[in-house]
Parts: structure tokens; C-alpha cells; sequence
């Protein structure tokens, strides 16, 4: 994502799930297994969000056959930062480097 915070879309996604879960619970009066499952989301959205990006990276490394896809996961590299897609780049023969951020 550009311009937004990780850790604000994550709060967000964390409290939606809690706001559903609240809603269940008011409107059956009691606790029940989805409301359960919205209060887990909630706790764990980030390990969540964590783990399904991570299957995303390997994805996108799984299909960089042509340059062009090569390109597409050094640029995800550049934004994310992932350890597997710096591996998949680096088997690739590519040593995935970040710049000093500006000409001097």
C-alpha cells in the first residue's frame, strides 16, 4: 500500500473484527462460535495479515520467470523488505541492495 501506515491498517482490520464480534454477541445476547472466530481474528490480525503477504511473496517468486515479473518482485522487495523474496531474487543471481535514498 502507498501512503498508509502498516501498523494503521492493521489496528483497522484488528478493530473491525472486534466490532463484528461485538455486534454477534448483541445481537444473540450470548457467545457463539463466530463471534469466537471474529474475537481471534481481532487478537491475531497482524500474524494473520503477516502470513497470508508471506504466501503472497512466494507466490510472486514462484511465477518470476520473465524479466518482467523479475522486475515486479525486486520492486515488492524495495517496498516490503521480504527475506523470501530476497532469496528468490538471489537464486536468481540478483543481490537485492537498497540505495542511499537521494543524490548527493
Amino acid at each position: 500500500m502507498r501512503g498508509v501506515e502498516i501498523c494503521y491498517v492493521s489496528t483497522l482490520g484488528a478493530r473491525a473484527y472486534e466490532g463484528a464480534a461485538s455486534m454477534l454477541e448483541r445481537q444473540a445476547s450470548t457467545k457463539s462460535s463466530a463471534s469466537d472466530l471474529f474475537h481471534e481474528l481481532a487478537q491475531n490480525f497482524s500474524a494473520f495479515a503477516d502470513v497470508l503477504s508471506d504466501v503472497a511473496d512466494r507466490l510472486l517468486a514462484l511465477s518470476s520467470r520473465s524479466d518482467k515479473r523479475v522486475v515486479q518482485l525486486y520492486e515488492r522487495w524495495l517496498r516490503t523488505g521480504s527475506s523470501s523474496i530476497a532469496s528468490t531474487l538471489a537464486n536468481q543471481g540478483l543481490l537485492p541492495v537498497r540505495g542511499s535514498g537521494g543524490l548527493h
